[in-house]
C-alpha cells in the first residue's frame, strides 16, 4: 500500500489523471466529492467513503467476483476525437475504422489481460486454513422417492466448515445456478444459506444445503454446486470452495432396476500387429504408405458462395445473426431444406475459422526454437 501511495504522490501520475477521475467498477460510477480532491481530500479517503456506502457494499456482497482494492479505479473524462474510438485499456484514440485491427493487435492483448481485476480463486479442494467435508462425495442426496415424502416438503445434508488458523471469515454461500442467472432462489432445487462471520482457529459452523420439493409430480436428475465465498484477512484475499450437489427424484424401485448388477471394468486392450513400412529399391520411385485408405476418387471442391461471403466477411457482427436467418437460413426446417441449411451453416463456420486465424497472424516476427518446440 505504501508503494501504491507513493506512486499517486508522483508526478507522473498527475500528469497521466489530469484528464481522469476516480471511478468504481463494481457500481459503474464516479465516486462523489471528486472536486474536492486536492483541497485536503485524497483519492484514498474518497475510495473509503464509498466503500462504506451502502449500495456498494450490498453489491459487493452480491457479487463473488469482487475483490476490494485499497485505491479506486480511473475513467477518462475527454470525449474521444471525431471518428475515433477510445480505448480504455491503452488509453489512446483509435480510427473507428482500424478498430478491429487494433483490438487484435498482441500490445492490446497483452494490456487487457493486465486490466482485468483479480478473480476469487475457485476450488473444490480445501484452501489453506479452511477444510469443508464431504469433498470428493460431494452433497448427494441419493434416490429421492416423492411418493414417500408426505409431512415433509425438503430434505437436508451438513456441511460442516472447520477453520485451521485465524483470521478466516465466511461471507456467504450461493448456488452456481443462481450466481450465473440460470436459475433464481424461488425455483433452484436446492437452497443454502449461512450468515458472515468470522472464524476463529479450530471453529467449526454447521451450514445445512437442502432438497425443496417445488412440484411432487417432478422427475429426474439435478445437479449444481455450491459456492462458499471466504475472506483470508491477513492476505486480503477472497477465495471460493465449491461443493457438488446431487439429487435423483423419482421411484425408488425402479430406478434401483436400472442400476447396473456388477461393476463396470473397462476390457483389456488387444495388442495391434505392426505394419512395417515398405522400403523403396529405386531412388526416385514413389513410394505408397501400406496404411493408407485407399480412396475410390477424390472428392469434388466447394467453393464458398458469393452470397454467404459478401452478406458475412467483413461485416459488423451487430445484426448480424438476424441478416444470416433472414437471407440465407430456410424458413422451415424438413427434410427438403436439410441439406440446405446444414451447407450453410458449414459455410459460415468455414469463415469464422478464417476470422479467427486471422485475429493471431502476425507480421516480421521472428521464430525462435524452445525446446522441441519454436
Amino acid at each position: 500500500h505504501q508503494q501504491a501511495e507513493n506512486h499517486l504522490k508522483s508526478g507522473a501520475h498527475k500528469q497521466l489523471a489530469r484528464n481522469c477521475e476516480p471511478y468504481c467498477n463494481l457500481c459503474e460510477e464516479a465516486l462523489t466529492g471528486k472536486e474536492l480532491l486536492g483541497r485536503g481530500l485524497t483519492e484514498k479517503v474518497l475510495w473509503e467513503r464509498h466503500t462504506q456506502l451502502d449500495t456498494h457494499r450490498e453489491r459487493a456482497e452480491r457479487d463473488f467476483d469482487w475483490v476490494e482494492t485499497p485505491f479506486p479505479a480511473y475513467r477518462e473524462t475527454t470525449k474521444p476525437q471525431a471518428g475515433h474510438t477510445r480505448c480504455e485499456v491503452c488509453h489512446i484514440d483509435v480510427l473507428a475504422d482500424r478498430w478491429e485491427e487494433h483490438i487484435a493487435f498482441v500490445g492490446h492483448r497483452i494490456k487487457r489481460i493486465l486490466s482485468i481485476p483479480r478473480r476469487a480463486r475457485r476450488s473444490q479442494y480445501n484452501a489453506p486454513g479452511v477444510s469443508i467435508t464431504l469433498m470428493k462425495e460431494g452433497v448427494n442426496f441419493g434416490i429421492i422417492d416423492i411418493s414417500s415424502l408426505r409431512n415433509t416438503s425438503s430434505i437436508s445434508k451438513t456441511l460442516v466448515v472447520t477453520s485451521h488458523q485465524n483470521g478466516i471469515a465466511i461471507l456467504g454461500a450461493k448456488l452456481r445456478s443462481v450466481i450465473e442467472n440460470r436459475a433464481t432462489a424461488q425455483t433452484a432445487p436446492f437452497t443454502v444459506a449461512v450468515s458472515p462471520r468470522a472464524l476463529g482457529k479450530g471453529q467449526r459452523v454447521n451450514m445445512q444445503v437442502n432438497f425443496i420439493v417445488r412440484d411432487r409430480n417432478l422427475q429426474g436428475v439435478f445437479n449444481d454446486y455450491v459456492e462458499i465465498q471466504f475472506r483470508n484477512n491477513h492476505t486480503s484475499r477472497n477465495f471460493v470452495i465449491c461443493r457438488t450437489v446431487r439429487a435423483e427424484v423419482g421411484n425408488r424401485e425402479a430406478l434401483e432396476k436400472l442400476m447396473p448388477k456388477v461393476e463396470y471394468r473397462k476390457p483389456v486392450p488387444k495388442p495391434v500387429k505392426a505394419i512395417k513400412a515398405e522400403t523403396m529399391d529405386t531412388v526416385g520411385e514413389r513410394w505408397e504408405d501400406p496404411v493408407r485408405v485407399p480412396w475410390k476418387k477424390m472428392l469434388p471442391g466447394f467453393d464458398m458462395p458469393d452470397q454467404i461471403f459478401d452478406l458475412v466477411a467483413g461485416k459488423s457482427p451487430k445484426g448480424l445473426v438476424e441478416k444470416v436467418k433472414q437471407t440465407l437460413m430456410p424458413r422451415n426446417f424438413d427434410m427438403k431444406t436439410f441439406s440446405q441449411f446444414w451447407q450453410t451453416l458449414i459455410f459460415l463456420e468455414e469463415l469464422q475459422q478464417r476470422e479467427d486465424l486471422r485475429r493471431y497472424s502476425m507480421e516480421a516476427v521472428s521464430v525462435s526454437p524452445f525446446g522441441s518446440l519454436y
